[in-house]
């Protein structure tokens, strides 16, 4: 007999228990009392079926859930640091459903919370009054118990996202250079300035430049907000105070040779994002490709933003909500936004602005946009800008910390909720440390709305912009841009809620214009479906359109299968490793998926690297080869023949110690763990004129030198004097030859060593950026430090055993290859070994650099100056969650 097949019977739930596993003990008794009390609740063990993952079981039973309560007890806020736990308790704020935190009796102290959660009533089991059971009962159920009299704490419903802070700066132009005025009329002024505003409390000047038109004062938030105001109703022009700014322009503007230097960066920051991001967004190519116009830069973007200040800087006076105003008044910005709201646009708008400012002005400062997923733990804020300087604008280290700490660079961090979840606390506390040591006038950080309120710290900035959903209307302008192509479209978003609510996210309005050209309205209709499911769905119609248009479907050098497969797999290791920005040269062994593929890569590492020295060895045995022929051969023809026959027997000598030496570096290396790390080398800038000039110096210091101690040792006077019979003259003149070459020896060493020293250089250069320059640099680096080091060696043992011309030639050439290697040769073995197992294991393709131009010309990558970005986050996640590139079969 069959058994019918039921359906699932639905249960209404009154609380979902969201606890950390090590309270679990704890949980179970509270669900038991909330039992008895009539109150039903969820909780993992006793709900979920075996076999069935609690993801699953959660998702299908959270719309009959009425709340949730968050416990913490001794082991801390666990729960929320798991991504899906986050995506469920936002669900319940979104639904209008009650959060309850709890604090279990087992917590040693107040934890720290989310900050969305700071601002809720907090039910404290630690407590006698008020009756936690009470309180928590009535926040289940919204019922207060009759014998409950306690008042109700007063809290504010507006969640706070900024603190507040002591002091702030103003920067005041005036209309007249400060040089043009005597010591009186100067002291004058600023007694008039301080006079006028001294209503506003006590006031400091912090700097006063000469041959310049700025006073900068240091005061407090209100204080500068009021100065401010009044600067701009024009209640100081008597005073001859024509501007006053609140993020303050560059006390001390750089030289002409640094400023030169920093126009490179300014350049490359323009090209990489401005260029290759901002003007090809998604937008832009949705435009073209329907044979539109795209849309000039001077308009707006087509959404709204709302600004949050601290309290203490509600009476500033903003003449509009635009981004450059925001942060002109603010300096320290915090741009938040849900998923695909346009929170990156908006910094790169902003970046533009600084731009245009900066290239025109040396007393601004160069914008510079990071994206923080790379941050680690390990670091400050600090030692991170300067190693992203170095490895993505290929800014010298030293000369990158020597800017920050002059204030020459504004950091535009984009994606703190990029950086791994259990990192995201510490990466504020980093980002806080670095406001309040290096007090930085400019600062912006990116972040989802959603994941900013569950940071248990506030991030010191002194403003918010929080970009908004865009409504119908904005919604009706877009598609008149588009034009009838995408009616079928509009229709449906207008009769669906689900499309509605997905059509407020610019990213996916502009993904199902892009999906759903020319579609018919049945092809829209999936009603039934979730909302994520729903946005599954639509980049999996976008990624479909993108291999059909006609400039990609005429010519596809590689097939769409494995395209997809490859571009999976990149997403997984770019999400699992916490990148965005990917750049080849930065590939690392880790990305190896088993022992199999790390087996593969240490075996072709070291054999490469014992390859490598080779040459060496067959240099070892001829050299010792041809001095026994010479010694012992007596006519040419002899000579030749025994050459020939040690030659032949040097390189089958050569091979074997090879081989055994490439099995002794694959033990080293198996054991030492050497191969797990692959870092490129930084540029080296070579300037010969440099090393030429202080060579000469060196030698023709040392010669001098020589000749004035043979002179003096020989009585060189003693022959102007005539008291030397002339026949010993020239046994005079051959010490002073001999004192010459002896001083021209002695200043060789120095000499070439110094000149080596100042060859190297630390500037930037101009050359364009390419993909995997990292390598190219390294092997550049490698071979150079290895001739240089070669001719060098040879060049000083030449001086003292000219006998043994070869024996010196070899032992440069050796030193040679050994310090090539450490320079740069390593690194390009190993990660040439590493694509090569990668291809082999069909991970990626053997044309990598390649494939990755056809992405972007699919519209599904971006180049980012020598690096590559999938075109939205959400686009990296959906490839990410790919089973095998194919895109009906995902994760659930």
């Amino acid at each position: 007999m069959k058994n019918k097949k039921t359906e699932p019977v639905s249960i209404t739930f009154d609380v979902f228990l969201c606890h950390n596993s090590d309270d679990k003990v704890e949980i179970r008794g509270i669900a038991d009392k909330l039992i008895e009390q009539g109150i039903k609740p969820w909780l993992d063990e006793r709900e979920i079926r075996p076999g069935t993952s609690w993801q699953i079981a959660l998702e299908e039973q959270i719309g009959n859930i009425k709340s949730a309560a968050i416990f913490i007890g001794r082991s801390g806020i666990g729960p929320w640091q798991n991504m899906e736990i986050r995506a469920y308790i936002n669900e319940f704020v979104e639904h209008n459903y009650s959060v309850i935190p709890a604090i279990l009796p087992t917590a040693e102290k107040t934890p720290t919370l989310p900050i969305f959660l700071k601002h809720l009533q907090i039910v404290d089991f630690r407590a006698l009054t008020p009756d936690p059971w009470m309180q928590l009962r009535w926040g289940i159920t919204g019922k207060r118990s009759s014998d409950d009299t306690t008042l109700d704490s007063e809290s504010d419903d507006k969640v706070t996202l900024l603190p507040e802070k002591e002091k702030k700066g103003i920067e005041l132009r005036l209309s007249g250079n400060l040089d043009d005025l005597s010591n009186d009329e100067k002291e004058k002024l600023l007694a008039e300035i301080l006079e006028n505003v001294k209503s506003f409390g006590e006031i400091k000047i912090t700097a006063l430049r000469q041959g310049s038109v700025r006073v900068f004062l240091e005061l407090t938030p209100e204080q500068a907000d009021m100065i401010y105001a009044a600067v701009k109703n024009g209640e100081l022009s008597s005073l001859g105070i024509t501007e006053a700014r609140l993020y303050p322009s560059l006390i001390d503007p750089p030289d002409e040779e640094q400023r030169a230097q920093l126009l490179i960066l300014l350049n490359r920051v323009n090209e990489y994002w401005i260029d290759g991001v901002l003007k090809q967004s998604l937008y832009h190519q949705i435009l073209i490709t329907l044979g539109k116009h795209a849309m000039n830069d001077a308009v707006e973007s087509p959404w709204n933003q709302t600004i949050d200040l601290p309290t203490q800087r509600q009476q500033l006076q903003l003449s509009n909500s635009r981004i450059e105003t925001v942060f002109d008044a603010t300096g320290l910005l915090l741009i938040l936004g849900e998923p695909g709201s346009g929170k990156s646009i908006t910094l790169l708008e902003l970046a533009s602005l600084l731009i245009n400012r900066a290239a025109t002005d040396s007393k601004e400062r160069i914008p510079v946009v990071l994206n923080l997923s790379s941050w680690k733990s390990s670091q400050t804020l600090f030692e991170w800008i300067s190693e992203k300087l170095s490895s993505m604008y290929q800014v010298p280290s030293q000369l990158a910390r020597d800017w920050l700490n002059k204030g020459y660079i504004i950091p535009l961090l984009d994606g703190l909720d990029e950086v791994r979840i259990e990192n995201q606390p510490k990466c504020v506390e980093a980002i806080n440390y670095y406001i309040d040591e290096a007090d930085p006038p400019g600062l912006v950080v990116c972040c989802r709305l959603k994941d900013y309120l569950w940071l248990p710290e506030r991030l010191k900035l002194n403003g918010a912009i929080c970009i908004e959903p865009l409504n119908q209307n904005q919604i009706d302008s877009y598609f008149a841009k588009l034009g009838t192509e995408v009616e079928s479209l509009r229709t449906a978003i207008r009769e669906d809620i689900v499309l509605q609510e997905l059509a407020q996210s610019p990213l996916m309005l502009n993904i199902m214009s892009m999906a759903y050209r020319s579609s018919t309205p049945e092809s829209l209709s999936a009603c039934n479906l979730p909302i994520e499911k729903r946005r599954t769905k639509i980049f999996d119609a976008y990624v479909e359109k993108v291999f059909l248009r006609k400039e990609i479907a005429n010519k596809q050098p590689f097939l769409k299968e494995n395209t997809l497969i490859w571009l999976s797999w990149l997403a997984k290791k770019l999400k699992e490793h916490s990148q965005f920005n990917f750049f080849i040269e930065n590939m690392q062994p880790s990305w190896l998926d088993d022992w199999k593929q790390r087996f593969t890569y240490r075996g072709i590492s070291s054999l490469a690297l014992g390859i490598s020295i080779f040459p060496c060895f067959v240099l070892i045995f001829f050299i010792t080869a041809f001095t026994y022929v010479s010694d012992t051969a007596t006519t040419g023809e002899e000579k030749s023949v025994l050459l020939f026959s040690f030659f032949m027997s040097s390189v089958v000598l050569a091979s074997i110690v090879t081989w055994i030496v490439t099995f002794l570096l694959a033990f080293v290396v198996f054991c030492a763990g050497t191969l797990n790390t692959i870092k490129t080398v930084e540029k080296i800038n070579w300037s010969w004129k440099k090393f030429f000039k202080t060579f000469i110096k060196y030698i023709l210091f040392s010669g001098l030198i020589g000749i004035c101690f043979i002179s003096a040792q020989i009585g060189s006077m003693g022959v102007m004097m005539g008291f030397i019979p002339s026949s010993q003259a020239l046994g005079i003149i051959d010490e002073v030859v001999f004192g010459l070459k002896f001083g021209i020896w002695l200043g060789a060493i120095p000499g070439l060593i110094m000149g080596i020293i100042k060859g190297l250089t630390i500037e930037m250069n101009e050359e364009k950026i390419i993909p995997n320059q990292g390598i190219i640099l390294s092997l550049k680096n490698g071979f150079l430090v290895g001739l240089r080091v070669a001719l060098i060696v040879s060049s000083i043992a030449m001086l003292f055993y000219q006998q043994h011309e070869l024996a010196v030639i070899f032992v440069g050439l050796g030193l040679g290859t050994i310090f090539g290697l450490n320079k740069g040769l390593s690194t390009v073995i190993k990660h040439y070994a590493l694509r090569l197992t990668l291809c082999l294991n069909r991970k990626i393709p053997y044309r990598f650099i390649p494939f990755l131009d056809y992405c972007t010309r699919l519209i599904l990558l971006k180049r980012v100056g020598g690096g590559y970005i999938f075109m939205h986050r959400m686009l990296l996640e959906y490839f990410a969650n790919l089973e095998n590139g194919n895109s009906k079969s995902r994760k659930v």
